[in-house]
């Protein structure tokens, strides 16, 4: 029994160092672990402060050439003013403001010759346009010779259409009722609107409808815009009309408008004041 319990002593002695051994080498290599993690942050840590330094050196460096160029542009500004010394704050203000307003009366001379050169050019054309024209014959300002163009195309276009008219009422070989051309065809020969006019009871709506490139032509003639865009009487509405109709009787035409019926007004009404409109203007009739 004594010789089994040392021989179990024994094996449990040497148990014990074993394991003793092995927890030694355990937290020797979780030690070195530890250190290497270090070290790789120590580095990482010496690697960000390089960059640091580098940052830092650049900044200087930096600042160096800005101050030196800041000494040099006070120098040029000391020498261009004609200020020696130290330069105040408030000079130093001063004259950059004066150097501002110099480029920028710089700029506008820049701009001034540029558009004077245009100018040129354009005068150089203009009179060789001129030359060309005295050379066919043509004389006598630009300016009239060429609102002279536009009134012959502005005629032709009015000729146009009149022709157009003309020969659409001898291809229908049978009266409409309407003994005169319109003063206002279209390249068609179709007539342009002048009002629309809306009959009532005892009174007409007037709204002017002509299209934009009649603007001008309604302009020049009288009355045309005093009546449109109005409620009026009938009396007020002949008074009104008389001018217009004048006008389409000294140019052997008439003017077109488009009646519409208040659905309040009756037929009585409606047909006295259709044939005073008719008096003086040409009409279509709306159905709606």
């Amino acid at each position: 029994m004594e010789s089994g319990d040392a021989r179990r002593g024994f094996l449990l002695g040497i148990t014990l160092n074993e394991l003793a051994f092995l927890l030694f080498f355990l937290l020797l290599l979780v030690s070195a672990m530890a250190l290497r993690a270090k070290d790789a942050n120590i580095e990482r840590k010496e690697e960000q402060l390089r960059d640091r330094k580098i940052q830092v050196t650049a900044i200087e460096t930096k600042l160096n050439e800005n101050f030196k160029e800041l000494v040099y542009q006070e120098k040029v500004i000391a020498r261009l003013t004609g200020l020696s010394g130290s330069i105040s704050q408030e000079e130093l203000d001063s004259t950059i403001s004066k150097l501002v307003e110099v480029e920028r009366i710089s700029s506008e001379l820049i701009e001034a010759k540029n558009e004077a050169e245009q100018l040129a050019e354009k005068n150089a054309e203009y009179e060789n346009a001129i030359q060309r024209l005295e050379d066919r014959g043509i004389t006598g300002r630009f300016e009239e010779i060429a609102e002279q163009c536009f009134s012959d195309i502005k005629n032709t276009k009015q000729l146009k259409g009149e022709l157009a008219w003309t020969t659409k009422q001898l291809e229908q070989c049978a009266g409409n009722g309407l003994d005169h051309p319109p003063c206002w065809p279209d390249k068609q020969g179709k007539p342009e609107y002048m009002y629309k006019i809306t009959i009532y009871e005892n009174k007409l709506r007037v709204d002017g409808i002509w299209p934009k490139n009649r603007q001008e032509d309604a302009v020049q003639i009288p009355g045309v815009e005093g009546l449109a865009n109005r409620s009026v009487s009938i009396d007020e509405f002949t008074r009104l009309a008389a001018p217009i109709k004048e006008w389409s009787i000294q140019h052997n035409c008439r003017h077109h408008v488009r009646i519409y019926v208040d659905e309040t007004t009756s037929m009585n009404g409606f047909r006295r004041n259709m044939l005073t409109v008719e008096d003086y203007f040409y009409k279509w009739l709306s159905r709606n």
